[in-house]
């Protein structure tokens, strides 16, 4: 995985970012939906789990900025602690 994650600084894909933690990161939240089917037997497709974690990688769940001209009164307050 860190290879790959490389191959993508490497070509500007990825901005600066450092491999071996992206690499942990991601495994990491791939790691936590298949632990939590052991434990809720609730289960995600594979393909569903690559595609929402290449999103995330990819685009950050940030909304575009065309998404944030159309919903302004969208987004949701920070919560108070």
């Amino acid at each position: 995985m860190r290879r790959i994650i490389e191959q993508g600084l490497e070509s500007g894909e990825f901005h600066a970012i450092d491999p071996e933690l992206t690499a942990f990161s991601l495994f990491g939240m791939i790691h936590v939906f298949f632990t939590q089917r052991l434990v809720t037997g609730r289960r995600f497709p594979t393909d569903v789990v690559v595609a929402h974690t290449l999103q995330l990688l990819r685009h950050g769940a940030r909304a575009h900025a065309a998404h944030r001209a159309v919903h302004p009164g969208k987004r949701k307050a920070k919560r108070q602690t």
